[in-house]
């Protein structure tokens, strides 16, 4: 879906939380946001089951449309094929996590202790609270009311999804830092 059209010379960024129905038999959707780096808005999206073929031919349709946007996509496992499909369709404006810049996307699995999810979605949370975060998409304002606390971390009540969620999480972080942490770099992995 696309909400607002892309403007020449305009800075955009794109988050994704990869899922594929061809991965181990996933039941997540692939979610992707692009949003206006200067407005905050988010501005097309895609959502759904589909296999990570068609996800990746779906974003590299998004990041042509929209000036070659910084990627930022969840480091998991599915992840990690995601951006080696795309690298190899053409990608080369990534968000990097580590110092080294080594690492595309952001790892927010793991131990409590070793990942940064709490931190990103407690920031978050508080740019919701403020009234700073626009987004036309009703599924993921809808989806914020099934996310709790848990087992002493954040995460979607049991039956519900949290790609929405997750997906505006990584793409305030990817806004928050691309422009200073942003390599241009055909390096993968």
């Amino acid at each position: 879906r696309i909400w607002r059209p892309a403007i020449t010379n305009r800075h955009f960024v794109m988050a994704i939380d990869p899922a594929g129905t061809d991965i181990g038999g996933s039941e997540d959707p692939l979610c992707c946001i692009v949003s206006d780096a200067q407005t905050d808005e988010d501005v097309a999206a895609i959502y759904g089951k589909m296999s990570i073929d068609q996800g990746a031919k779906l974003i590299w349709d998004l990041y042509q449309e929209y000036n070659e946007p910084i990627v930022c996509p969840e480091r998991n496992n599915v992840g990690l094929l995601l951006i080696d499909k795309l690298v190899n369709l053409g990608v080369k404006n990534w968000y990097y996590q580590d110092d080294a810049r080594e690492r595309i996307g952001i790892y927010t699995s793991g131990s409590v202790s070793a990942s940064p999810r709490i931190r990103m979605i407690m920031e978050y949370a508080d740019e919701v609270n403020l009234g700073r975060k626009r987004t036309p998409i009703k599924e993921a304002v809808l989806e914020h009311f099934s996310f709790v606390w848990l087992d002493g971390k954040p995460q979607a009540v049991k039956g519900r999804h949290d790609d929405w969620g997750m997906c505006e999480v990584l793409l305030q972080q990817a806004k928050r830092n691309s422009f200073q942490e942003i390599k241009i770099s055909p390096h993968p992995l």
